[in-house]
């Protein structure tokens, strides 16, 4: 019963992590470019990382073929889809932007049916990803009405973030799934550091230097501590401790924290739209990951 308790109390602390990250980055964008926020995110989890590593006395691996996947693992599942979804928040609430984030399930349900034998879509996979999809298209219906807005736009780039954190899913478990903990995380963003370093000197280094605030780096040193760092600590220890279905729970908390948080400290209402979209989407995963079904015991 206490190791329950305390498995469960881990999956609320990852949520804690993962759910406040979009406000954060909403605060962050009051005086900074998407672009620095996602390098100062990344750069600061990846040194707090790496020296655990050197404390627990583990290197990262030596460069060869492995630095290839850790190279796209840390485009395709930290740099491209952190990016998306700062830029989208220019254009979006931060709670829409967690609800539609917390779909990347579905797309996962969807991709790994054509990547791994043993995923073949199913009845319940069926109904779940049509409920998904049914949510996202309310979400996206009052953008769509209104033609091409940012609006549009920025929930069409996290719902692009959210399909490209589902290709990282299916690109870890096919090419890194039998990396040691916290390995792996640590060289993915290593690797996104060496991404996004060229193109950040170039493109938002002068604008940092000159409008930085403490404020907007406070927003960034929370992303990159708890947001990111913590959250990959935690996310090995409930994959040790309490196994890795265990994680699909976090998704359901995306939405409850963006939320909440959104109108709580930014002010940001909740449109029917996105109330019955949020309603479609947690069926979605609900009924997908087996939670919800008709063979379900008390």
């Amino acid at each position: 019963m206490l190791q329950r308790f305390r498995g469960f109390g881990l999956i609320l602390l990852l949520g804690s992590c993962w759910g406040p990250s979009y406000m954060f980055i909403k605060f962050g964008l009051e005086a900074l470019p998407p672009l620095t926020i996602v390098f100062g995110r990344i750069l600061l989890a990846a040194l707090v990382l790496y020296m655990i590593l050197r404390i627990q006395g583990r290197r990262l691996p030596p460069f060869g073929r492995v630095w290839l996947h850790y190279s796209a693992m840390g485009l395709i599942s930290m740099g491209l889809p952190f990016y998306m979804i700062s830029v989208a928040e220019q254009y979006i609430h931060s709670s829409m932007a967690a609800v539609i984030n917390g779909s990347a399930p579905i797309f996962t349900v969807l991709l790994a049916h054509y990547l791994f034998p043993d995923e073949r879509l199913n009845a319940k996979k069926i109904v779940g990803v049509g409920l998904g999809v049914a949510g996202l298209l309310v979400i996206f219906w009052p953008a769509l009405q209104a033609g091409f807005s940012g609006q549009l736009l920025g929930a069409s780039l996290v719902a692009g973030a959210a399909a490209s954190y589902a290709l990282g899913f299916c690109y870890a478990r096919r090419f890194l799934s039998k990396q040691p903990s916290l390995v792996a995380p640590t060289a993915q963003m290593v690797a996104g550091v060496v991404w996004l370093l060229p193109v950040w000197i170039w493109k938002d280094l002068p604008f940092t230097a000159a409008h930085a605030s403490w404020s907007s780096w406070a927003a960034v040193a929370f992303l990159g501590l708890w947001g990111t760092a913590t959250a990959a600590v935690l996310y090995y220890k409930i994959i040790e401790t309490s196994g890795a279905t265990s994680l699909g729970m976090v998704t359901f908390l995306l939405p409850i924290y963006g939320l909440a948080l959104g109108a709580l400290f930014m002010g940001e209402g909740l449109g029917v739209a996105t109330a019955l979209g949020t309603v479609c989407i947690l069926l979605g995963l609900l009924v997908s990951q087996g939670i919800i079904s008709r063979r379900a015991s008390p």
